[in-house]
């Protein structure tokens, strides 16, 4: 139960952090969109090597899923609100 929120979390982290830079991109903030793009790249590459080692793959990607679509969710909302 614990691996699976974690993934959850680290979904809604890595959707978060991806929309807020394609968001940087549209807007031209080079720096900013440098610096989300490693965040994004590193959060996913854990999220695969950690999915990879466990046997209950399947649970872990249905986790995944739900927490980037929360993720991508809250972002937009965020940025509505701006």
């Amino acid at each position: 139960m614990i691996k699976l929120l974690a993934i959850f979390s680290a979904g809604i982290l890595e959707t978060f952090v991806n929309t807020a830079y394609l968001i940087s991109v549209e807007k031209r903030k080079v720096y900013l969109a440098t610096v989300l793009e490693f965040l994004y790249s590193l959060i996913y590459l854990f999220i695969v090597a950690y999915a990879l080692q466990d046997a209950n793959t399947f649970e872990l990607l249905i986790a995944y899923a739900g927490g980037c679509s929360l993720g991508t969710f809250w972002q937009m909302k965020r940025q509505k609100k701006q």
